[in-house]
């Protein structure tokens, strides 16, 4: 089975997401994206800083 690894590239979220995948035995393809709005947003409107 294959599986996608979403990440915006923070390497311990990263292996984190690749050990959950070959532990549960999945052929993984990591997909690197930059957050965009509202993402990069989304702890300023919620008052978390």
């Amino acid at each position: 089975m294959n599986a996608w690894v979403i990440t915006d590239g923070k390497i311990g979220t990263e292996k984190q997401c690749l050990a959950l995948a070959e532990a549960l035995g999945l052929d993984v393809s990591v997909k690197r994206i930059a957050a965009s709005f509202p993402w990069t947003h989304l702890p300023l409107l919620c008052g978390l800083t």
